[in-house]
């Protein structure tokens, strides 16, 4: 019965992450669409996350190692954009000045956070912690489910 489940679990995660990628890509949902349909994706996944009441440590939020988390990922980001600003003016192949500021706040402050959650604390609390699927496992769906995103 728990195998069941956790097929089930996993089937109709699979299904929630890649069947919208995939009714866009071949073009049954308009691709000027897609931004509103993943956003539906999300708060569908967020609602059902909020319904199932995680705690957030459950989630892998922790306070005792945010601080130095957040300094270190502000570093390691940092780095690379910096080589990219020099590497953009010194080179006219990277020239992305068609693309509007919104798209860049959007990436930032929407589109890599949500990620984040979708990929390491929705999947990992509801696949390891709830129904105890193998970590090997896990980490196959989870990868292949991001890359089908990307």
């Amino acid at each position: 019965m728990a195998q069941a489940r956790t097929l089930s679990i996993v089937s109709g995660l699979v299904l929630l992450y890649t069947l919208p990628i995939v009714l866009i890509g071949i073009g049954v949902i308009n691709y000027e669409y897609r931004y509103w349909v993943l956003l539906t994706v999300v708060l569908v996944i967020a609602l059902a996350c909020a319904l199932r009441r995680p705690r957030l440590k459950e989630l892998g939020v922790r306070f005792d190692t945010l601080a130095a988390a957040l300094i270190l990922q502000v570093g390691l980001v940092a780095l690379p954009v910096a080589g990219l600003l020099i590497w953009g003016r010194a080179s006219a192949k990277f020239d992305n000045t068609d693309l509007p500021l919104s798209f860049f706040v959007f990436y930032v402050l929407v589109s890599a956070p949500v990620q984040e959650f979708l990929f390491r604390a929705y999947l990992h609390f509801e696949l390891l912690q709830r129904n105890n699927l193998s970590a090997p496992l896990y980490v196959v769906i989870s990868a292949l489910l991001y890359a089908t995103l990307h």
